[in-house]
């Protein structure tokens, strides 16, 4: 199986925690944009026909600030280079609540989508204004139940964990909340304050006790709710796991579109630029792909700014991060025994990793825990 991932990088505001690709300022560059996507997608549309990408990701950014004008024309340029986005077996769109108007869901569910990832992260008002978010707890129950009514039977919500805003007790009965509405999927993502985000120029520090002891109360609600814990961050009902990352995490192939955008192909992993106008001008003068210079084996956009094909140790180490995020873990190798028995025995014994044969997984702690592991897994080793 193989993902296509598509970039929207415009968002209504730029989040104080966000340090993704994104541009608060540069929709009316969106026709642009996506003239843009639909000469790189024809870079990868012959890999995609040998490769016949399974699921499809639009993400961002925030691809429901686009205009239905402009979603439809993001469907058909999907559409004309690879399938129509009801064509795959999971096509995802991401959206939030205060710009996905009834005419974008109408679009989105008409062009084929069957999957809506919807950015909540707090019902609490005044959490949400603290985060530099646009919309409120009732935009955000408003354009769920506008989903339902429009067909949608796959819902993710995203919540974020460890603000000190939300207090000690608020966040099991936002949980409540979100669980008795019965999205068929959440993700929870504990507040991360990185170099060049708002929070990080304003001081804002994340409360790391306090996200312990909401992933905590996480874990046993939503399982008393009927949601699985299937990946380090993400919750589901039964069958409704993510398709599209769990081929991440399975090491599987993608291609990816857009400003920022990554790709990885017959082992090899390229980036694109995060420079929106240099991303735009890679595309403005009938650039043809290039081969040799970044990718020696196959030909690529020329938005491409970084490419590597991991080998030996360090590709066996990042199976091993990938496989660890899911709870039912890895099954080590004897490439990975010889390459990693003192990283595994050390873990163990400290706790943070579960062993049962072949049989690896982190353990609760190691969940909590997971970026101490994983860097015994990197370089230097």
């Amino acid at each position: 199986m193989a993902g296509l991932y598509i970039h929207i990088p415009f968002c209504a505001r730029k989040c104080a925690y966000c340090s993704f690709v994104s541009f608060a300022d540069r929709l009316d560059q969106a026709g642009e944009y996506l003239a843009a996507l639909e000469r790189e997608a024809g870079f990868y549309a012959p890999d995609g026909a040998r490769i016949a990408p399974d699921t499809l990701y639009a993400g961002g950014g925030t691809p429901g600030l686009l205009s239905a004008e402009r979603i439809e024309k993001l469907c058909a340029v999907i559409a004309a280079h690879f399938k129509a986005p009801g064509g795959f077996s999971e096509s995802t769109f991401e959206a939030n609540p205060e710009t996905f108007t009834a005419e974008k869901i109408r679009a989105v569910k008409t062009g084929g989508f069957n999957r809506v990832s919807l950015g909540l992260q707090s019902f609490d008002d005044a959490v949400l204004k603290f985060l530099g978010r646009a919309h409120s707890g009732a935009d955000f129950e408003r354009v769920f139940s506008a989903l339902r009514k429009n067909g949608f039977d796959n819902i993710n919500a995203d919540l974020i964990t460890g603000v000190a805003r939300r207090g000690k007790t608020a966040f099991r009965a936002e949980l409540k909340r979100l669980a008795a509405l019965k999205p068929e999927h959440i993700s929870l993502y504990a507040l991360s304050v990185e170099e060049g985000t708002l929070f990080h120029d304003s001081g804002v520090a994340p409360d790391d006790e306090l996200a312990r002891a909401e992933y905590d109360a996480a874990r046993e609600l939503l399982a008393a709710a009927g949601y699985e814990h299937y990946e380090i961050s993400n919750f589901a009902l039964p069958g409704r796991q993510s398709a599209h990352n769990m081929n991440y995490w399975r090491g599987g192939e993608y291609m990816g579109l857009g400003c920022s955008a990554a790709s990885y192909l017959r082992g090899e992993r390229t980036v694109n630029t995060a420079v929106l106008d240099e991303y735009l001008g890679a595309f403005s003068g009938g650039h043809i792909a290039v081969r040799g210079s970044i990718c020696p084996s196959r030909a690529v956009s020329p938005a491409v700014r970084f490419h590597e094909r991991l080998a030996g140790k360090a590709a066996l180490g990042e199976r091993i991060i990938l496989g660890l995020r899911m709870l039912c873990g890895i099954t080590v190798t004897p490439e990975m025994e010889d390459a990693f028995a003192r990283q595994f025995e050390e873990l163990e014994a400290s706790g943070l990793l579960e062993r049962t044969g072949h049989a690896v997984r982190l353990s609760s702690e190691g969940l909590y825990l997971s970026n101490s592991v994983f860097r015994e897994f990197v370089e230097p080793f």
